[in-house]
Formats: structure tokens, C-alpha cells, sequence
């Protein structure tokens, strides 16, 4: 029968428990013959694993032969997996106990996620110049999960897709760099409004008003005013809705007006 102590003043037969310590002493007697005293140099614990957070994909890598907690309580074996980590949550790991092997489970090792960037205010947009107010530092995707891209300031609308047939939903955040990405902020880009309902007349343009312009060649566009609304030269001109500052100019729609009264010049 033995028993054994970590002090040689405190002794426990060998169906106690006996809490030690690694790297420390134990010693062992023979209850029957206590001069005997045979010493036992204890492994000292192993050191913590080295691991790291993937802020890419938001996780470590936990291999077998290691157990993470995230509460120091609970352990769990690592199968080769990534083990999701939260921003700014902490994940601890360490190398698991042997008795095979005859060693202590590790140091633990503390690992932090990173906490997510702040959200990006909402990019405005510019009806007239139907560009977005992006910033360098953000990035966009089509879709709430990415793939994302780097903005560079100022995007016209057209680099999202938008071709102002249909509204199109565009997602922004900060750039992340080596950290945790933000969550992302969402912007509909509208349709372009639909075509005015004008026809060509006698010397004028009927239901046109002030909210709209016209143009002979497409490419100049000019406002009405109380004198185009009037009279205008007779000719094939295109009419639409101005940009304002809440929507963009509108679809054209072609109209002929007929020669009869009075004109005004039109620019080409």
C-alpha cells in the first residue's frame, strides 16, 4: 500500500485524489516501510498553441488534439475544423491532456476576435449627375454577402448595374482591412421615371410644362419656359422630365410639331 504528498508532511493513501501540480514533486512511501521516499518530478504543462483568427472567414482553425472554449468552463475537442468566433468575442484553445502520452492539457491560449467596422453612412445620390457619393475606404456588393469591391469616390450609378430601366439595391461597408467587416448599409437606386405624356401640336408641344425639357438633337437639352410652352419651331424634337433633386431625368419620348404660328429658335 502506498501513499503519496506533494510537502512530505501531508500524506494520502493511494485511493485519494490528490490535486498537483505540473512541473512540481510528488513523492511515494510505502505506508509499511516510510523511510523509503521515492521522488517524482512532474511534467511541466505545455505551452499554449499558437493559433490565429481568420478575420476573412470569421473563425480558427482548431485541429485534433486541441480543445477551445469559449468560456473556460466547457471544452470541446477540435476536429480539424473552423470554429466560428464573433466579433470581439474570445475563443480560448489548448492542446488536450494524455494520459497515454503522460501530459497536462497546455497553457491556454486567449484569442479576440476583432471587433466589426463601423457602418458607412448611406451614400447620397446625384439625380443630375446620376452618380453615387461613395467614398474611398468603402466597398460595394450586389448582393448583402459580398463578393465585395473597393468604391472609388463619386461612382457613377452605371458602375452598379443601373441602366435606369429597373431600381437596383446596392450594398455598402467600410473597408475591413485586417479586421472584422462592418455590417453593411443598403441603397435602392430607383428607375428612371417614365416618359412625360406630350404630343406634338401646331406650333407648340401640348402638356408640356416647366418640369420638363426638350431637345432637337438629343444631346443639348434646354427648360421650358413660358415662351417654348407657347410657340416653338416646327420640327422632330424629344421632350422629358428634368433631373431634381430627389429623381432623374425621365425616358424621352419623341414629338413632331407641324409648322402654324409664331416659332423660337431651338438649340441643336
Amino acid at each position: 500500500v502506498y501513499e503519496i504528498s506533494t510537502d512530505q508532511r501531508f500524506w494520502y493513501s493511494g485511493a485519494s485524489e490528490l490535486e498537483v501540480t505540473p512541473g512540481g514533486t510528488l513523492y511515494v512511501r510505502n505506508v509499511y516501510d516510510q523511510t523509503n521516499v521515492t521522488t517524482v518530478r512532474l511534467p511541466a504543462r505545455p505551452a499554449a498553441p499558437a493559433l490565429a483568427i481568420n478575420s476573412a472567414t470569421q473563425s480558427v482553425t482548431v485541429d485534433i488534439g486541441l480543445e477551445y472554449s469559449f468560456d473556460q468552463t466547457k471544452w470541446t475537442s477540435g476536429m480539424g475544423e473552423a470554429v466560428p468566433v464573433g466579433a470581439g468575442d474570445t475563443i480560448y484553445v489548448r492542446y488536450k491532456a494524455s494520459q497515454e502520452d503522460g501530459k497536462f492539457s497546455s497553457e491556454i491560449q486567449a484569442l479576440t476576435a476583432p471587433g466589426g467596422a463601423p457602418a458607412p453612412g448611406t451614400p447620397a445620390i446625384d439625380y443630375t449627375g446620376e452618380t453615387v457619393g461613395t467614398e474611398a475606404g468603402m466597398q460595394y456588393s450586389l448582393s448583402e454577402t459580398g463578393p465585395w469591391t473597393a468604391c472609388t469616390a463619386d461612382m457613377p450609378a452605371a458602375s452598379f448595374g443601373w441602366d435606369g430601366t429597373a431600381p437596383v439595391t446596392v450594398y455598402f461597408r467600410a473597408d475591413p482591412g485586417a479586421g472584422y467587416p462592418g455590417e453593411p448599409v443598403a441603397l435602392t437606386i430607383p428607375a428612371r421615371p417614365a416618359a412625360p405624356a406630350v404630343e406634338g401640336a401646331t406650333g407648340r408641344i401640348a402638356g408640356a410644362d416647366k418640369s420638363m425639357e426638350y431637345s432637337a438633337g438629343g444631346e443639348n437639352w434646354t427648360r421650358f419656359t413660358d415662351e417654348t410652352l407657347a410657340r416653338m419651331e416646327p420640327g422632330e424634337y424629344q421632350v422629358r422630365y428634368a433631373a431634381t433633386e430627389s429623381s432623374f431625368r425621365s425616358e424621352a419620348v419623341p414629338v413632331t410639331v407641324a409648322p402654324g404660328g409664331q416659332g423660337v429658335n431651338v438649340p441643336e
